[in-house]
């Protein structure tokens, strides 16, 4: 997964937005406290939902935790789409956190996490039919900035690296 990530984020970006995605309902309460805490909470809450979405293709969930301006978070999702539509799909466990670090010195309303990602071999099928590609796993670090405007996490940044 983390060369399919690598390649498909290559080009891609992402920035603030000041407007939420999807309504405070969408998260659950555990992963929606305030402070350091609730945000590595809403990490391993994304990490999961990522986790859902790449197995099932089902990626509305995934897309409301983030603003529609972050194109690497939509990219994915995008990529899951269409893979998905075409009757394809992903064989994975998946990642999981590692190491989480809380970012300093950022703006005011702004939180960041390093996570440090341990990502199991994957197996993609483009499509119905399509031979398989096969991807090894291994370690991924990515680095998320979350803001919590009305009082919901959202990631602002997806980065890789």
């Amino acid at each position: 997964m983390a060369a399919v990530l690598a390649c498909l984020f290559a080009a891609s970006s992402c920035s603030s937005d000041k407007e939420p995605s999807a309504k405070a309902s969408s998260v659950p309460s555990y992963a929606n406290n305030t402070g350091t805490k609730g945000a590595e909470q809403f990490v391993g809450y994304w990490v999961d939902e990522l986790n859902k979405a790449t197995l099932t293709g089902k990626t509305a969930k995934f897309k409301s935790l983030a603003f529609s301006t972050c194109s690497r978070c939509t990219d994915f999702a995008t990529q899951l789409d269409a893979i998905y539509g075409a009757g394809g799909h992903v064989e994975t466990t998946g990642w999981k956190i590692d190491v989480m670090v809380p970012e300093t010195g950022l703006p005011k309303g702004e939180t960041g996490m390093s996570v440090k990602l341990k990502v199991a071999p994957q197996t993609v099928y483009k499509k119905k039919g399509a031979t398989a590609e096969k991807h090894p796993g291994g370690e991924l670090r990515i680095r998320l900035l979350l803001t919590r405007p009305a009082g919901v996490w959202r990631v602002t940044t997806f980065d890789i690296g």
